[in-house]
C-alpha cells in the first residue's frame, strides 16, 4: 500500500500517494471535516487515496437504499434520481427538494454530525402511499421552501395557531394540547388545491403564521405539529404554499411567548415538548441575570447592555449558564468563551442549544 502524504496549500490540503491525482480537500468539500481529523491524528494507516476520495464523493453519500426506496445520484450529470420498489418514479425530485438534501448534507457535515439519507427514504416512502398526485408532486416543494425539519420516521414538523386555552381559531371544538391528535375521515377535507379556506385540519409554515389570528401571546399560541406525509390532503396553491390541508396530525410542541423570530430557530428533530419547556427557562434565565422587570417587553434578540460587560460579569454568565443548561449539552466540552457569546442574545442560547440536544437531527444521525 502506497503511503499517504499531505500538504498545505493556498486552496486548502492536497493529499497524494506519489502516483495517483492529488486530492484536494476545501472547507467546502464534502466529507472534509473527517478527513481532516484524519490528518490531525495522523491516522492514515490503512487508507488508500481511493477511500478518501470516497469520503468526499458526492455520489457516495447521496446514493443510498432503505426500505424499497432508492436514491442514485449521478456524478456526470450532478443529478439525483429516485426509486421506489425498483421502479424510477414517474414523479421526479423537485429542484428545491434536491437542493434541500445536498444542503442538508453539508451543515450536519460541518456542524460534526453524521448525514441520514435514511430520513429522506423515510419520507419518500410514505409520500409514495399518498393518493393524491398533486399532494406528491406540491409536498416537496412545500417543505423545501419553507424549510420544514424531517422526523427520523420520515414525519415533518409544521405549525398550527391556536386560541390561548388551545382551541382551534375556526371551531373552537378541537384541543390542540402537546400529545393531542386530531383527526377527520380523509373524504371529508378539501382536496382542492385553487380553493384558499375550506374542510379540513389545517397546519402551516412559520412565514404564514402572521396571516392568521393574533400576533399578541396572551391572545393566540403556537403550537408545532407533526405530520405523516399520508394524511396530507391538498396545499392551497395561494400564499407561496404556505400552508395545507390534512386529516391527521399530533401536537407535539408550543413555541410558548410566541416571538416570529423563534420559529426559525425550531431546527432538527426533538422530543415532544423540547421547546415548550425550553423556552420559559432561557427567558427566565435572561430576565434574572440582566435584571429586566416583569412589565418590560423581552426582546429573543437581543438583551442586556454592552458597555457594561467586564470580564467579572462574563465569569458570572459562564458560570450561571453552567448551572442552569448543563444538563442540555451533555457531556460536551463547550469553551467558556463559546459561551460567553451567549451573554447578549436568548436567540443564540435557543440555537446553541438546539444543536447539542441529542435528539436533533444533525446529533441523533448515525449515518446508516
Amino acid at each position: 500500500m502506497k503511503k499517504l502524504l499531505f500538504i498545505q496549500t493556498k486552496d486548502g490540503i492536497s493529499i497524494t500517494d506519489g502516483t495517483s491525482t492529488p486530492l484536494v480537500v476545501t472547507e467546502s468539500t464534502p466529507g472534509a471535516k473527517e478527513i481532516m481529523q484524519i490528518i490531525d491524528s495522523g491516522s492514515f494507516e490503512g487508507l488508500t487515496i481511493d477511500d478518501l476520495r470516497k469520503k468526499t464523493s458526492m455520489a457516495e453519500k447521496l446514493t443510498f437504499e432503505n426500505d424499497g426506496v432508492r436514491f442514485e445520484f449521478n456524478e456526470e450529470a450532478k443529478d439525483l434520481k429516485l426509486f421506489v420498489d425498483g421502479d424510477e418514479t414517474k414523479i421526479p425530485l423537485s429542484g428545491s427538494f434536491k437542493k434541500r438534501i445536498v444542503e442538508t448534507l453539508r451543515s450536519v457535515e460541518a456542524m460534526g454530525g453524521k448525514f441520514k439519507m435514511s430520513i429522506f427514504c423515510a419520507f419518500i416512502r410514505k409520500l409514495s402511499r399518498n393518493p393524491s398526485y398533486k399532494v406528491v408532486k406540491s409536498l416537496y416543494d412545500f417543505l423545501s421552501v419553507n424549510n420544514v425539519p424531517l422526523a427520523e420516521n420520515g414525519n415533518f414538523r409544521a405549525y398550527k395557531k391556536v386560541d390561548f386555552d388551545y382551541m382551534d381559531l375556526h371551531s373552537h371544538t378541537i384541543r390542540n394540547a402537546i400529545g393531542d391528535e386530531p383527526s377527520m375521515n380523509r373524504n371529508e377535507v378539501e382536496d382542492d388545491p385553487n380553493k384558499t379556506c375550506s374542510v379540513g385540519l389545517h397546519v402551516c409554515s412559520k412565514d404564514y403564521l402572521e396571516h392568521y389570528g393574533s400576533n399578541d401571546s396572551e391572545v393566540n399560541r403556537v403550537v408545532i405539529v407533526e405530520v405523516d406525509p399520508i394524511d396530507v390532503v391538498s396545499i392551497p396553491a395561494d400564499y407561496n404554499n404556505a400552508k395545507m390541508r390534512v386529516c391527521k396530525y399530533k401536537v407535539v410542541d408550543e413555541l410558548t411567548d410566541f416571538d416570529a423570530q423563534l420559529s426559525s430557530y425550531v431546527t432538527g428533530y426533538h422530543k415532544d415538548g423540547w421547546l415548550a419547556n425550553l423556552l420559559p427557562r432561557i427567558k427566565h434565565f435572561y430576565e434574572k441575570f440582566w435584571d429586566i422587570g416583569t412589565g418590560e417587553r423581552f426582546d429573543w434578540d437581543h438583551v442586556g447592555d454592552s458597555c457594561a460587560m467586564t470580564e467579572g460579569l462574563f465569569a458570572k454568565f459562564v458560570k450561571d449558564f453552567r448551572a442552569n443548561f448543563a444538563s442540555d449539552f451533555g457531556d460536551a466540552e463547550v469553551e467558556d468563551e463559546y459561551i460567553a457569546e451567549l451573554v447578549h442574545s436568548p436567540l443564540a442560547a435557543i440555537d446553541f442549544l438546539s444543536q447539542y440536544d441529542q435528539d436533533a437531527l444533525v446529533k441523533s444521525a448515525d449515518g446508516e
